[in-house]
């Protein structure tokens, strides 16, 4: 069974009504820690994966918009999914934020979460999408990604982060109560499942129990809501309540004391082991989940929830610039600004092309050096006094490779040459080129030997063309 798929299974089981859930589950010694068995390792996402599922719902649906919020202890983004109608301000709807996965080692909460969000970004949750015009629902599927990759209670830094809701210690904590507050949440829902060393075992909705509290009487109204709807369908739940004693520290206890209607959600310890269970305890946040969108999308419901939390016109403008702002489009890509304006030669290129050419410039030069010299270029020349000549082809030939110039010397001129008398070994030149020329008599060859260069410069002209 795979990730995606494991949700729906509990969805069919709510529909069934065939997934009632024993409240009595086999007591486990409280000596042994929750471990996650392979089935049910099979079945949750870690956070890559998560991150890699989210961004591709995003791309498949105008519904959801994805945002960072903060990092982790250990770095890794928080994401937060918007999923709102369009062409609707969340400033005009009921704003829940749906909170998963506290503590890393209780991810039934986020595979609900990812299920809603796939199925309502590929169409397959109308009715969901309706509601969607009076309720926008915002969700952190892994509040704590350090703990969940580790599989641990804890955040990377070691600490329980839901006893955290008073001190604001922990970069994760400190980041939801920042977007909740910029945002201006009216209910906030925390969800949690008992591990199977906790003392309680069935299902459960927590809220205020003051009498007094307008908001606790809010949050006992869509505590009673929702368990009825799940009762509905299959899942026995019980309603809890806290009292002014309770430990403050808790996500849902902080946002009541700031006037925001809060709820606990823990789903049954069971079997840490049982596949059908996981799906189950998925079955869950699913059903909470359409029942708080059909219970807050009544008209009226945001109005009232306003009174109550004194919430007035410039907090409604705040959060409505402060989603606009979270959630704002990508900016488009520089290509339709660039064809306005030329392309720029990057700074490296014209070194990059110097290189080259001095590259090849080198590579020709050292060809043509290696090569054999041709004889045909010297047949009018003598090649034993120009090897002794600087600057002249023979003479670098020579010093270079011997061999090339003992080849370019070696032709039948030469060898004719070499053995004619001393007095014809001066330099031969055609009737036609002696008017070009010195019309003195050649020296010979020992003193042209010595000669500076630049006095042999037309001799040698002949004699290399």
């Amino acid at each position: 069974m795979n990730i995606r798929k494991s949700w729906k299974v509990g969805a069919l089981l709510i529909a069934a009504g065939t997934a009632q859930l024993s409240s009595a589950a086999a007591p486990v010694s409280p000596d042994a820690p929750p471990v996650m068995t392979k089935p049910i390792a099979s079945l949750v996402t870690s956070y890559a994966a998560m991150t890699k599922e989210l961004r591709a719902d995003v791309a498949a649906s105008s519904l959801l918009s994805l945002a960072s919020i903060g990092k982790s202890s250990q770095g890794k983004t928080l994401w937060m999914v918007r999923a709102g109608e369009p062409g609707v301000s969340p400033d005009k709807t009921v704003r829940v934020l749906f909170l998963c996965r506290q503590h890393g080692d209780e991810p039934a909460s986020t595979e609900a979460v990812l299920g809603v969000l796939s199925r309502l970004a590929h169409g397959k949750e109308p009715e969901l999408r309706a509601q969607l015009r009076q309720t926008t629902f915002y969700f952190i599927p892994m509040v704590n990604p350090d703990g969940a990759d580790a599989n641990t209670r804890r955040s990377g830094a070691g600490a329980d982060l839901n006893r955290d809701w008073s001190a604001f210690t922990q970069p994760e904590t400190r980041a939801v109560k920042a977007i909740a507050q910029k945002l201006g949440a009216h209910v906030v829902v925390d969800a949690h499942n008992w591990d199977g060393d906790d003392p309680y075992n069935a299902n459960c909705i927590e809220a205020d129990r003051d009498r007094d509290s307008a908001i606790g009487g809010a949050a006992r109204e869509m505590q009673a809501a929702a368990a009825m709807a799940l009762a509905q369908n299959g899942f026995q739940i019980n309603a809890t309540a806290y009292g002014p004693q309770a430990d403050p520290r808790l996500a849902h206890r902080y946002f009541t004391s700031q006037n925001v209607a809060s709820l606990l959600v823990e789903t049954h310890s069971g079997d840490p082991g049982d596949v059908g269970d996981f799906v189950r305890r998925q079955g869950v946040y699913v059903g909470l989940i359409r029942a708080l969108a059909t219970q807050l999308s009544v008209s009226g419901t945001q109005a009232r929830l306003d009174a109550l939390e004194n919430i007035g016109g410039d907090r409604e403008a705040k959060s409505a610039a402060a989603d606009r702002q979270l959630f704002a489009p990508a900016k488009p890509k520089a290509a339709a600004v660039a064809a306005h304006t030329p392309r720029r030669t990057p700074l490296w290129l014209p070194s990059i092309l110097a290189f080259a050419m001095a590259l090849w410039a080198m590579s020709q030069g050292r060809a043509a050096i290696d090569a054999p010299l041709a004889a045909k270029r010297y047949r009018y020349c003598r090649k034993s006094w120009l090897r002794d000549v600087p600057g002249s082809r023979v003479w670098a030939a020579a010093a270079v490779r011997p061999e090339a110039a003992q080849g370019a010397v070696s032709s039948a001129v030469t060898r004719r040459a070499q053995k004619a008398s001393p007095a014809r070994r001066s330099l031969k030149t055609r009737p036609s080129d002696r008017p070009r020329y010195s019309l003195t008599p050649p020296k010979p060859a020992s003193a042209r030997a010595s000669a500076a260069p630049s006095a042999d410069r037309r001799e040698r002209r002949l004699c290399l063309r």
